[in-house]
């Protein structure tokens, strides 16, 4: 029995263009990592609110000794807020394949951190909002390079 065959050629010239645009697009992407760093800034503040780090657990509390003279002086003190300094200092600098974010503070470290007499108080991270953010900024841009 004889067969018969249907040979198919495919014109892959647009496929191949838009493959090129997005191989170039990535060899600089300041722009999404500028929008992500931006978005990051104005989304850490919220840690200050819930007073808790980006994995969601509340930061620790002050000394009693500390909270007294605190809430002597300022009966609504809260957390990482004296002079509102650190949530203002929060600046972030994008790269061409990342985006660095946080404050020049010379305390911000210790608050980050923790030391010998200050515990860890995490305000900097990505949480599950902020890696959906990242996710569809990314897919935004994509999406515009290969228009």
């Amino acid at each position: 029995m004889a067969g018969v065959h249907q040979t198919i050629d495919l014109d892959d010239a647009d496929l191949r263009e838009a493959l090129a645009r997005l191989d170039g697009a990535l060899r600089d992407m300041t722009e999404p990592m500028d929008a992500i760093g931006a978005a990051l800034v104005a989304s850490t503040p919220l840690r200050f609110e819930d007073q808790a780090g980006p994995d969601g657990e509340p930061w620790a509390p002050w000394s009693e000794e500390y909270a007294r003279r605190r809430r002597r002086k300022d009966p609504d003190a809260r957390l990482l807020q004296l002079f509102g300094h650190l949530r203002s200092s929060l600046t972030h600098d994008p790269g061409r394949d990342s985006v660095t974010y946080g404050s020049n503070l010379v305390y911000a470290a210790v608050q980050q951190l923790g030391d010998a007499h200050i515990p860890a108080r995490p305000y900097l991270g990505i949480d599950d909002d902020d890696r959906e953010m990242i996710a569809e900024t990314l897919k935004a841009w994509i999406a515009e390079v290969l228009q």
